[in-house]
C-alpha cells in the first residue's frame, strides 16, 4: 500500500522565516527578509497550488481544494504531504521568490507505490512436467516480475500483465520444468523499477508436488461456483444490451477460469460457493421486462422473487446448452499446450478474476460469497458505486433493476440442481 505522508524536498536551504530583524525598529516583514515559497503540481494540464507561504505564514485561501489540509512545509522549506494515494503521483514544482524576484526553482518527481503480496504454487502433471505459477495482484505503478533459481539467475518464464479496472496491475511468470530437473529453490520476485518496494517468496521445488490429474473430479468443487456464475451471466447479460465485447470476456472465462482454479492449492474454496450466496432473486423491475415469460399457465399468477429467476434460468436452458460440455466435462482439465498464451488467459478471465481480487482487498471482512456477489456488482455497475458500500446486502441497489447479483446467483443455483 502507499504511505501515509511523504517530505518533497527543495534542492536548496532558506532563510529561516519569520525571524525578526536585529535592528531596533525594523519589522520582520521588511522587504529584504520577505521570503515566497510556492509549490505546484505541473504534469497536469493546468497546474494546481499545492502550497505557498509568504513570510512563514501559509495562505491557504490560493492553495487547491484537493490538497487542503494535506500539506505543510518545514523551514528549509520543503513539503510535507500527507494522506498521500496514487491519485498524487506526479511532478511538483518548488519556487523561492524574495520580493518579487525568483531566486530558485526545483522539480521533484513523486511516484506511490502499491505493492501486494506474492503467490506461488507448483504442480506435477501426468506427462512428468512441474508448473511452477507465480501470481500477484494490486501493484501500481506497472511492475516487473521474475522467476529466479537458487543461484539469483532469472529464468526463462512466460510473463504476463494486465490492469484491472481500480488501474492497479497483475502480473504472473510461469514455468514448465522436467520434474527430474525441478529440485531445487524458486524465487518469485515483483517489484516496481527504479525503486526499493518490492515482494518475493521463495519454495522449495521436489518431484513430490501432487499430479494435477490425482483427483480427475475435484476440479468440480473450486470451478463450479464460478463456472455457474460465469455461464448464467452470459445468458443473462443478453437481456441488458451488454456490448460484443462484454459477452466474449465472460464466454472466454468459461474455459479459462477454470484453469487458473486449479492452479491454487486451496482448490476448493478459490471463489466461494455459489450455494451459499444469499439471492432475494429477480426484481419487480426485472419480472415487468418479462412477465409474458412469467405468467403460469394454469392460475395465471405472476411469479416473482427466486421462483421468476428459475423459470427465467429453464428459459435460458437452450442458451446454457452451448456451454454444457465444458462446464461438465471432468477431462477437460488435462494439460494444454502452451495454457499460459494471451490467447489462452485472454481479457474475460482477467476482467472478472481482478474484481473478485479487488473485492478480496476492499472487502476483507466480507465472506467469499458476499465477495462473489459484489465482484458481480462490480462488473456491471462499476467498482465506484461497489466499493463504497458498507454492507453486501447494498450491491443489488446498485445495480440494474436493483438486482443483477441476485438474479444471476438465483438462475446458478436452479442450473445447479439441474445438471449443471
Amino acid at each position: 500500500m502507499g504511505r501515509s505522508g511523504f517530505a518533497l524536498l527543495c534542492a536548496f536551504t532558506l532563510p529561516l522565516l519569520g525571524v525578526r530583524s536585529a535592528v531596533t525598529g525594523e519589522s520582520d516583514r521588511s522587504t529584504s527578509s520577505r521570503v515566497t515559497v510556492e509549490w505546484s503540481r505541473v504534469d497536469l494540464p493546468s497546474a494546481l497550488v499545492v502550497y505557498i507561504s509568504r513570510n512563514g505564514e501559509e495562505l491557504v485561501k490560493d492553495k487547491d481544494a484537493a490538497y487542503q489540509g494535506r500539506t505543510s512545509a518545514t523551514g528549509d522549506g520543503s513539503l510535507k504531504l500527507l494522506r498521500v494515494t496514487r491519485r498524487d503521483s506526479g511532478t511538483y514544482m518548488c519556487k523561492v521568490f524574495r520580493s518579487s524576484t525568483m531566486e530558485d526553482k526545483v522539480n521533484v518527481s513523486l511516484v506511490v507505490g502499491e505493492v501486494s503480496d506474492v503467490n506461488v504454487t507448483v504442480q506435477r502433471t501426468s506427462s512428468n512436467q512441474l508448473l511452477v505459477h507465480c501470481e500477484s495482484s494490486g501493484w501500481s505503478p506497472k511492475p516487473l516480475v521474475s522467476l529466479l533459481n537458487a543461484n539469483g539467475d532469472v529464468l526463462p518464464a512466460q510473463r504476463e500483465f494486465s490492469v484491472g479496472p481500480d488501474q492497479l496491475y497483475s502480473v504472473g511468470a510461469h514455468l514448465e520444468v522436467e520434474a527430474d530437473k525441478g529440485s531445487g529453490t524458486l524465487t518469485c520476485r515483483v517489484q516496481i523499477p527504479g525503486s526499493s518496494l518490492a515482494k518475493e517468496q521463495t519454495i522449495h521445488v521436489t518431484d513430490q508436488f501432487r499430479p494435477v490429474e490425482a483427483c480427475p473430479e475435484c476440479w468440480i468443487y473450486a470451478v463450479l461456483p464460478i463456472v455457474f456464475i460465469i455461464a448464467t451471466v452470459t445468458v443473462l447479460l443478453l437481456g441488458y444490451h451488454v456490448n460484443k465485447d462484454k459477452l466474449k470476456k465472460w464466454r472466454s472465462a468459461l474455459w479459462s477460469l477454470k484453469e487458473k482454479a486449479l492452479a491454487s492449492d486451496d482448490r476448493y474454496k478459490v471463489y466461494g460457493d455459489v450455494l451459499l450466496v444469499e439471492t432475494t432473486g429477480a426484481s419487480d423491475l426485472t419480472v415487468d421486462a418479462n412477465k409474458n415469460q412469467l405468467i403460469v399457465a394454469v392460475s395465471g399468477q405472476l411469479l416473482s422473487g427466486v421462483a421468476a429467476s428459475e423459470e427465467l434460468a429453464r428459459s435460458d436452458l437452450a442458451e446454457m446448452a452451448k456451454y454444457k460440455r465444458d462446464i461438465i466435462n471432468k477431462h477437460y482439465h488435462a494439460v494444454k499446450v502452451n495454457q499460459h498464451s494471451r490467447d489462452h488467459v485472454d481479457q474475460g478471465v482477467t476482467f472478472l478474476i481482478q474484481l473478485l481480487k479487488t473485492m478480496r482487498r476492499k472487502k476483507p471482512n466480507w465472506t467469499p460469497e458476499q465477495q462473489l456477489k459484489g465482484a458481480l456488482g462490480c462488473y456491471i455497475s462499476g467498482e465506484e458505486k461497489i466499493i463504497p458500500l458498507a454492507r453486501p446486502e447494498e450491491v443489488d441497489g446498485e445495480t440494474p433493476r436493483g438486482d443483477f447479483p441476485s438474479d444471476v446467483v438465483a438462475r446458478a443455483h436452479w442450473f445447479a440442481r439441474n445438471g449443471y
